[in-house]
């Protein structure tokens, strides 16, 4: 349902074509280091108005994995 925001978040923190972007790319899919980790999840928390859990963030390893932590919070 939130998809294509996510995607478009995670395209712009890490340079990746959005159309590339799927539910099951993964961090090391997307080129990702703890910091860009930590850029879509403030990119998340101000696309969608909400706050995640920073630490729990961290621990995300797909796409899907992102899509879930902001679908708990809405």
């Amino acid at each position: 349902m939130y998809n294509n925001r996510v995607f478009a978040c995670v395209a712009d923190v890490t340079g990746v074509d959005v159309s590339l972007i799927t539910v099951e790319s993964t961090v090391s899919d997307l080129g990702a280091d703890e910091l860009d980790i930590m850029e879509i999840d403030v990119a998340l928390e101000e696309e969608f108005g909400i706050e995640l859990d920073d630490a729990s963030f961290l621990q995300v390893q797909t796409v899907a994995d992102m899509i879930a932590k902001v679908e708990e919070v809405l």
